[in-house]
């Protein structure tokens, strides 16, 4: 079966099934590990929330390293790991808000571990917010999102994302977490 032009190497597709195979393997037994509660015991906070942060990174990198494989054999166009849109300064711009986020979410839940919950789900609403305020790239320019721009417009997505980003904070700051 042909490829498209812009198909990868061979090898470059093997590298990734291999990798993104391991990866996914490996995540899987981390995140076995976090349901058995099998971590080491004298491990601090913060190493428990850097084993879970290393977990989902190597779910992305294996989920994403496999579907750039499996897209262009279906035909598709080959799978990009950021939009062509965003270019650098996007990424710095989501990066320099959600990782103080997340910073803020660890020392919350390290100084006053009753509000570590509510923080957290605060911050998911509080992304959100940044990204549909700021339009960014990685959520604006996702297929899904643009066909629900062309079906109900712009403002009307811009509305759901806003009330979505809201209800989370509503439940942050109201709900019984």
């Amino acid at each position: 079966m042909p490829l498209s032009n812009k198909s990868m190497s061979v090898r470059g597709g093997l590298w990734r099934v291999v990798a993104g195979t391991g990866s996914v393997i490996l995540a899987l037994k981390m995140a076995d590990a976090v349901d058995k509660g099998t971590l080491p015991r004298h491990w601090s906070t913060v190493g428990a929330y850097g084993w879970v942060v290393v977990m989902i990174g190597l779910m992305f990198f294996g989920v994403g390293s496999l579907v750039q494989v499996i897209r262009p054999l279906m035909g598709d166009d080959e799978v990009r790991w950021f939009p062509k849109r965003g270019a650098s300064g996007e990424l710095w711009r989501v990066l320099g808000v959600g990782v103080p986020l997340v910073l803020g979410v660890v020392a919350i839940n390290l100084l006053w571990p009753s509000l570590g919950g509510r923080a957290a789900v605060a911050a998911v609403g509080l992304f959100i917010l940044f990204l549909v305020i700021t339009q960014a790239g990685v959520l604006w320019d996702n297929p899904q999102v643009e066909g629900w721009r062309q079906f109900f417009g712009d403002n009307v997505v811009r509305l759901i994302y806003v009330v979505v980003a809201l209800a989370f904070i509503a439940v942050a700051l109201v709900g019984h977490l």
